[in-house]
């Protein structure tokens, strides 16, 4: 970092904006991109609306941010995914929910006709958690060509095939290891 940038840094408290941790970029719909890039020396794969100028373009706060624990866990479900998108198009009813980690759902709803990333959360007194606005909601179109994306996706982290998701790691196999996970339990991992 350039002392400009460090000082520049130190008082604003706001990290320069480089694309230097960027390894992958590809436009899924109009103003829709996956990415992969590096922040604080962990990978996460962005799915996210951005606004386009006539030569740039800027990320806004519409989308999801998976990291590679969650992304292996939403393409382990891919073929779940797909069957409940394709019954999308028929008199079928479809309710798919699918827990990706940390509050991180993906779910399919004929009501909607879309695949929703979204985080969710727990409001005090109640039991179950409700969707907030912090995620994206693909349109079918943009789901299929995410898919197409996921060979070129793997291609560029090859730290994926390492990655092991929650439910097959050691001290997952007894319900108490998945009870204490922040994971699998965010809401009352602390409580056991």
């Amino acid at each position: 970092m350039s002392k400009r940038k460090a000082i520049e840094h130190t008082r604003t408290g706001k990290r320069p904006k480089t694309d230097d941790g960027c390894r992958y970029e590809n436009k899924i719909g109009q103003s829709l991109y996956v990415s992969v890039n590096e922040f604080d020396g962990e990978i996460y794969i962005h799915i996210r609306k951005f606004v386009e100028t006539s030569n740039k373009k800027y990320p806004t706060k519409t989308g999801a941010a998976l990291t590679l624990i969650r992304w292996k866990e939403f393409i382990s479900h891919i073929s779940e995914i797909e069957s409940s998108v394709e019954k999308l198009s028929t008199t079928e009813d479809v309710q798919f929910l699918q827990h990706l980690g940390g509050n991180w759902n993906v779910s399919v709803n004929k009501e909607f006709v879309s695949v929703d990333i979204r985080k969710y959360w727990l409001p005090e007194g109640r039991d179950d958690t409700v969707p907030t606005r912090k995620g994206i909601s693909l349109k079918v179109q943009e789901f299929r060509k995410l898919v197409e994306s996921f060979d070129d996706i793997k291609e560029k982290i090859p730290e994926l095939a390492n990655v092991v998701r929650c439910l097959d790691r050691g001290d997952h196999q007894n319900q108490l290891g998945a009870l204490r996970c922040p994971e699998c339990n965010p809401d009352d991992c602390q409580n056991w």
